[in-house]
């Protein structure tokens, strides 16, 4: 039996999920990773101000998705955690991708532009606009070394390929 959920309501699902579950230590990486500074001098975690509940939107975006993430795989994210099958519905956006940008190594819709150095999430290829064959100092390697080193290396039914749009 599928549960029918907007898909606002399962990202906020898995938010608070993690929101609940994440050790201190990992709150604290969150919240220092978004320039909230949460240690002493001494670099020891100040416990009573990471716990607060000043912090916790800053948490759950974190975990936010944005359109260009598929709604089955935020249906796999919440069936993993909650062990409950849902149905997302979409929210009236454009869903699908068509207006994303396809990473020039993978293909995958991971950026809604093509930006220099973006990191694709899905192969890793950092973006510096080089072609072909043409050595890509980020990357150690040419478009299509890394492309087939990629493709020949990779399980392409892991987790991250259903996340996004090909």
């Amino acid at each position: 039996m599928r549960i029918e959920i907007s898909r606002k309501d399962a990202i906020r699902l898995i938010q608070d999920y993690h929101l609940l579950h994440l050790t201190i230590d990992e709150r604290g990486d969150i919240l220092l990773s978004n320039g909230i500074e949460v240690t002493d001098e001494d670099d020891k975690w100040l416990f009573d101000e990471i716990l607060k509940e000043k912090y916790n939107e800053t948490i759950r975006e974190n975990f936010n998705y944005n359109t260009l993430v598929r709604n089955e795989y935020i249906e796999l994210q919440v069936q993993a955690l909650f062990n409950k099958e849902v149905s997302v519905k979409d929210s009236g956006k454009e869903l699908d991708g068509k207006s994303a940008h396809a990473c020039v190594c993978c293909g995958y819709k991971t950026s809604f532009d093509r930006e220099f150095h973006n990191i694709c999430p899905v192969c890793f290829w950092q973006d510096d606009f080089t072609e072909g064959d043409e050595y890509s100092s980020p990357n150690r390697s040419s478009l299509n070394d890394f492309r087939e080193h990629f493709f020949s290396n990779t399980d392409t039914d892991s987790e991250i390929f259903k996340k996004f749009h090909k």
